[in-house]
C-alpha cells in the first residue's frame, strides 16, 4: 500500500472479480485506509505468503473481501496470522463482511487473524472456515489474540 495516504479508499475494477488476486508477498498496511472488495474480490496468499500485515496506529477497514490460502511462515510470533497479522501497538482494524478460508499459521498463533499487543480488531458479519495452526494440528482456529482485543460485533 505504498503511497496510500491517510483516509485512502481502495476499490477494485469489476474484471478483477473473475479470479483470485494471488500475491507473491504480503501487503503491508502502515496508513489509515479502507480496502473495499464490494463482496466480489478474492485475495489469495497462494499458500506461500500472509495476505495482510497491518502496522498502522490509526484505523484500517477491510470490507467485502474473501481472503484465502494465506500462509504465515516464520518462527514464533512471526508465524502468526495467515490472512491478517497486526503488529504490536497497532490501532483499530475492522474486518467487515469478509470470508477467511484455508489460512495457515506456521508459528505459535492462529491462521485467520492474529492481533498484536495493545491493538484492537473488530470482526463483523464474517465467515471463517478451515483455518489451521500447523504446529498444533489439533487446533482449528479462526483468530487469536495475546490480549482480549479481538471483538465480534453485530
Amino acid at each position: 500500500m505504498a503511497g496510500a495516504g491517510k483516509g485512502t479508499i481502495i476499490t477494485f475494477a469489476p474484471e478483477l472479480a473473475k479470479q483470485p488476486i494471488v500475491l507473491t508477498s504480503e501487503i503491508a498496511i502502515s496508513a489509515s485506509l479502507m480496502i473495499d472488495g464490494g463482496g466480489a474480490i478474492t485475495v489469495s496468499g497462494g499458500t506461500k505468503t500472509r495476505i495482510f500485515r497491518v502496522t498502522c496506529k490509526g484505523e484500517v477497514v477491510l470490507r467485502g473481501l474473501t481472503l484465502i490460502d494465506g500462509n504465515a511462515v516464520g518462527e514464533g510470533v512471526e508465524g502468526n496470522g495467515g490472512a491478517i497479522r497486526t503488529g504490536g501497538h497497532a490501532g483499530l482494524v475492522r474486518v467487515d463482511r469478509c470470508t477467511l478460508r484455508g489460512n495457515v499459521a506456521r508459528g505459535e498463533g492462529d491462521g485467520g487473524i492474529w492481533q498484536g499487543w495493545r491493538g484492537c480488531t473488530m470482526v463483523t458479519d464474517y465467515t471463517f472456515t478451515a483455518t489451521t495452526v500447523a504446529t498444533t494440528p489439533r487446533r482449528v482456529s479462526a483468530a487469536a489474540a495475546p490480549s482480549p482485543s479481538i471483538t465480534r460485533a453485530r
